[in-house]
């Protein structure tokens, strides 16, 4: 899906709501069939910040374990789960390696 348009004109919000990350301000969204809040729970879709959304005060490691725990992914899975991609980038030899320590690129 792509949405175009000027800014100001509600492009963010709109996928804000479609993700059920804020309430409609009235009428309803639909995502594959269903609520946006029942779609979400059942992960029927992915959500991208536009900016990088990192929290600085948790691992590299615990950032990619992030939306694991978000769904209720179990623990020992998801600390498999990102282990394996750590090894994608630069920090991978540290599991206590910070956002703001590891290259960017």
């Amino acid at each position: 899906m792509a949405l175009l348009g000027p800014t100001g004109c509600g492009k963010s919000t709109l996928l804000r709501v479609i993700g059920d990350l804020t309430d409609p301000s009235r009428g309803q969204v639909e995502v594959r069939g269903g609520g946006a809040h029942a779609a979400r729970q059942r992960n029927a879709f992915g959500f991208v910040f536009q900016e990088p959304a990192l929290l600085p005060w948790r691992s590299a490691l615990e950032n990619v374990r992030l939306p694991l725990e978000v769904v209720g992914f179990p623990p020992s899975g998801g600390r498999r789960a990102a282990a394996t991609c750590s090894t994608w980038w630069a920090c991978s030899g540290s599991s206590t390696a910070t956002p703001t320590s590891c290259p960017a690129g």
